[in-house]
């Protein structure tokens, strides 16, 4: 019987993948210039930004939100004579109309323009 020896076979390892993309065909009498990838980033992401004025809009109009109303409200009942479900009820219809108008204001603002529509209101 023959002896038998076990051989280790090494894999050649993946090649690395370029550094550019690959590019189309360039056309007639055009050099194809190669696809780089981008810069990395630095610096502030600009979606932190985005939030962060969203945040202050949010912020500045509080005084037309409930939030805010209620350190009005018992002085406004005592002025108006109103019970409070009464005044709950005018707050929830109020609420209930400026929210079904504003897919109609929207769609008008898209069509007209900000600086057509929103001084009007």
């Amino acid at each position: 019987m023959e002896a038998t020896t076990t051989h280790r076979v090494r894999k050649a390892p993946h090649p690395t993948p370029p550094k550019t993309l690959p590019t189309s065909k360039p056309e007639a009498g055009r050099d194809a210039s190669p696809v780089v990838d981008p810069p990395p980033r630095r610096g502030l992401y600009y979606g932190w930004v985005i939030l962060g004025v969203a945040g202050m809009g949010m912020f500045m109009s509080g005084p037309g939100q409930s939030y805010s109303m209620a350190a009005f409200v018992d002085p406004m009942l005592v002025d108006l004579g109103l019970p409070r479900s009464q005044y709950s009820l005018a707050y929830l219809v109020a609420t209930l109309v400026s929210g079904a108008t504003l897919p109609f204001l929207g769609r008008l603002v898209d069509r007209q323009g900000a600086r057509r529509v929103l001084p009007g209101l």
